[in-house]
Formats: C-alpha cells, sequence, structure tokens
C-alpha cells in the first residue's frame, strides 16, 4: 500500500486561488478518479502498478522523431509532443545522448 503514497492526482494546490467553473470541474474529477482508483487498488495484486521503465524509455525515445501513423494529423504539435516525451524521459532518469540533443535542437528550430 505504499504505492498509495506515491500516488497524487493534485499535483499544485488549489486552495489559494480562485474557485473558477474549470478549477470546480477539475477537482470533482480528479476526486471521482480518485476514489475509483483506490477502490481497484485494493483488488489489483502487487505486479498490477509496476513500471515497465526500460519499454516506456524505448516507445519515448523511439517516439521523439517518429510519430505514428495515427498522429500524422498532430505535425503542427510535434514540438509539443517533444517537450512532453523530454519532460517524461526526465523523470524516468534517462539521459538523452548528445547526438539525439543535437537533433532535438534542429528539429526544434527548423519547426519554429
Amino acid at each position: 500500500m505504499e504505492r498509495l503514497i506515491l500516488f497524487h492526482l493534485r499535483q499544485a494546490d488549489r486552495t489559494n486561488g480562485p474557485e473558477t467553473r474549470t478549477i470546480i470541474d477539475q477537482m470533482e474529477t480528479e476526486s471521482l478518479v480518485s476514489k475509483a482508483y483506490y477502490e481497484k487498488l485494493c483488488q489489483w495484486k502487487d505486479d498490477a502498478l509496476r513500471l515497465f521503465k526500460l519499454n516506456h524509455i524505448n516507445y519515448l525515445h523511439k517516439r521523439l522523431f517518429n510519430l505514428p501513423m495515427s498522429f500524422e494529423h498532430l505535425d503542427a504539435s510535434q514540438p509539443w509532443l517533444a517537450y512532453w516525451i523530454v519532460h517524461a524521459l526526465k523523470l524516468l532518469n534517462f539521459v538523452i545522448p548528445e547526438e539525439t540533443s543535437v537533433k532535438l535542437l534542429s528539429f526544434l528550430a527548423s519547426s519554429q
């Protein structure tokens, strides 16, 4: 159950900000998802939450420059997708090779 501690839907404290309809909807959605998650967590075996880190890293690294066909219509969003892929790789403690970094910087510069 220690994994419960690691699972946090809400990344920011919203108690100090204005209560807009969007924030209220977001908090209600998070509450529903959290409730469903914790109910299911009790039923799942421990390995149900295993992170296959190497598989994730390989997939993300591969997709940094090559989007699947189903993503082709998102070509204009590719710099944004690259940002999130790099972020995910950093969260997984993956060090991006210099060759990839140079290629990525060149790609980002060409997409401006």
